[in-house]
């Protein structure tokens, strides 16, 4: 999921690629046989075809901050990772040490979500030295597609080219790391801004022990937009799909809805309240229609990207 779906970069919200790919195909189903089925993520990702946008709407900013690095005490009481045990500087935020003796299973939907943006926004907002591992894949079907059923066998076939799995060690400094591709990436989603995610925005929430850390599920509520609206609450907890900031050349998108079926976070938090894992899954149904060099198409895929982030304090 790497975009403005989350991270940002190739396949990194890939689905604008998708997008984009699947209408030129829709739009020129007599030269798909001619086209090189073999580009690679990275080419694709530095070609005017597809710019990815993801967490591009700035929402309750975050400053990322040194403190505490390993072995600092927080005003809760907790040894924070990455500090030396003469720093006693807090953190930016500090999570409540009630869930280490608590029954988290009898928490509500509002405590969960307030737990889960406390752990969140406080590992944002570390500035240390801090290695992740970082793993992303996108499945997708498409559905229909101007052309028939050559072309729709095409496309599925280039997607599976071009949406290949991405596994990489990302090493923060700071708040920032920089992925293989050169793309600057912040610790966590919505990246590069806070999470904000407002109980009305979660179908279900729950939250269970696992040793001493804390595991949470969100399941967000699904969102139909259209090419131009922004969804309230993917875009402010994990990412969202800007087809309308697409720069493609030749090729225009005149028309996009995009459903987003209920995306999901998992997050696995520490006693002393930092993620130690998060899991975001996005899965979406988009149809949509474009125009290029006079002929139009129309396309329709669903799919699911996934975006997995492990956190070695």
């Amino acid at each position: 999921m790497k975009s403005d779906y989350g991270s940002g970069n190739g396949n990194k919200l890939i689905i604008g690629l998708i997008v984009t790919l699947v209408v030129i195909l829709a739009g020129m189903s007599g030269l798909i046989i001619s086209m090189n089925n073999s580009r690679s993520k990275k080419a694709a990702a530095t070609t005017n075809v597809y710019t990815p946008q993801y967490g591009t709407v700035a929402t309750s900013a975050y400053s990322p901050v040194t403190a505490p690095l390993p072995g600092a005490t927080t005003a809760a009481g907790q040894t924070a990772p990455g500090a030396s045990a003469n720093n006693t500087t807090a953190p930016a935020a500090t999570q409540a040490p009630a869930a280490q003796n608590a029954d988290v299973s009898t928490w509500s939907k509002a405590q969960i979500i307030q737990y889960a943006s406390d752990a969140v926004n406080q590992t944002k907002a570390y500035g240390g030295q801090l290695s992740v591992h970082h793993m992303e894949s996108m499945e997708t079907n498409i559905i229909s597609i101007t052309g028939g059923s050559l072309a729709q066998r095409m496309a599925n076939a280039l997607m599976g080219a071009v949406m290949k799995p991405t596994d990489e060690i990302w090493e923060f400094n700071g708040g920032y790391a920089v992925d293989s591709e050169g793309a600057q990436q912040t610790l966590l989603l919505p990246n590069g801004k806070a999470f904000n995610l407002p109980e009305s925005g979660v179908a279900a929430a729950s939250a269970s022990k696992s040793g001493e850390n804390v595991v949470v599920n969100l399941t967000l509520v699904p969102e139909t937009v259209d090419i131009n609206t922004v969804p309230q609450y993917n875009s402010n907890a994990i990412g969202f799909l800007d087809v309308g900031s697409l720069n493609l050349s030749v090729l225009k998108v005149t028309s996009a809805a995009i459903t987003y079926q209920g995306s999901t976070i998992r997050l696995t938090i520490r006693p002393d309240g930092y993620v130690a894992r998060a899991e975001y899954t996005l899965p979406m149904y988009v149809s949509g229609s474009g125009t290029g060099m006079g002929i139009s198409g129309n396309a329709e895929f669903d799919g699911a990207q996934t975006e997995i982030w492990e956190l070695n304090w």
